[in-house]
């Protein structure tokens, strides 16, 4: 099920100029989602908070810039949709525009990055607390993935290098019904092709791996199906877009939703409390400055 660029929600604010807000009270009214304008490119706020803990969405064809006073310029990708806040603070946006949209979205793929930490597992197999949030992260995650992912959907997860984490993500699953369809192991790579680290490297190796996991099928023996991915890594933490890879295994126009999110995608839902980390305006050039 896709969203048409132009839908309206009930109660929808388009908005131009948002004046920053003081909240005194927890308010019990829905979270209203922002729109941002389908006739003009730029949308102004006069501050980024404005954006914070409220589903945003563009519904054009085009993409459109979220221009803010007092931190520059975000570009947004044509019919992307985010949430600019953590998975526990960012809950009733996402329950309140549900519902406003009166639509309870099934997702065909829910691809999430989680923030791993070295006290991340236990040996019970289960996940501790994230040392630097109240709640633990992929817990939250697994509680979206429960309600929100399609019956034959996708979960795409990344993980580190380290046994014990790959571990416990293959027994949360498995214990959930879903099995390993696919994993595959992103090799960074120099501009001339050769890793950027040793293989066996004692520290640090130069690749990380993405888990795809579906719900098993009575009577379907799957075998798990690896990849190799050879990519040039760019920004610090930033992952490869695999849009078109992922998408190949999709419905047509799927609903895809990324959490803990560092950068929007055209067409995807994006979650995290750092959505908007690589949408700045320091992170892109105009088209004709590649050219020269």
């Amino acid at each position: 099920m896709s969203t048409p660029p132009d839908r309206e929600y009930p109660g929808q604010a388009t908005l131009s100029l948002a004046e920053p807000t003081c909240l005194i009270a927890v308010s019990t009214d829905p979270i209203v989602p922002i729109i941002l304008s389908s006739t003009e490119q730029r949308s102004k706020f006069a501050s980024l908070d404005a954006l914070r803990r409220v589903v945003v969405h563009n519904p054009g064809d085009d993409a459109s810039v979220v221009e803010t006073i007092d931190n520059g310029d975000y570009l947004i990708p044509p019919r992307s949709t985010f949430i600019y806040s953590t998975l526990q603070l960012g809950h009733q946006a996402w329950s309140d525009w549900q519902h406003l949209a009166s639509s309870n979205y099934r997702f065909d793929l829910i691809l999430m990055d989680p923030p791993w930490t070295n006290r991340s597992v236990r040996h019970a197999g289960h996940y501790r607390t994230a040392e630097d949030q109240s709640s633990d992260p992929f817990e939250q995650a697994i509680q979206i993935v429960e309600t929100s992912l399609s019956p034959q959907g996708l979960v795409a997860i990344w993980i580190t290098n380290k046994a014990s984490i790959r571990a416990n993500v293959v027994q949360t699953f498995g214990s959930m019904g879903f099995y390993l369809v696919e994993e595959w192991i992103w090799i960074k790579v120099t501009t001339h092709g050769q890793p950027v680290t040793p293989l066996d490297g004692l520290w640090r190796r130069p690749y990380e791996i993405l888990l795809l996991f579906q719900k098993r099928q009575a009577g379907v023996d799957v075998k798990t199906r690896r990849r190799i991915i050879a990519a040039v890594p760019d920004l610090h933490s930033r992952k490869p877009c695999l849009k078109v890879l992922l998408e190949e295994l999709l419905p047509r126009q799927p609903q895809v939703l990324e959490l803990f999110a560092r950068n929007l995608t055209a067409g995807w839902y994006s979650w995290g409390d750092e959505v908007l980390k690589f949408q700045h305006e320091m992170h892109w050039i105009r088209s004709e400055e590649c050219k020269t």
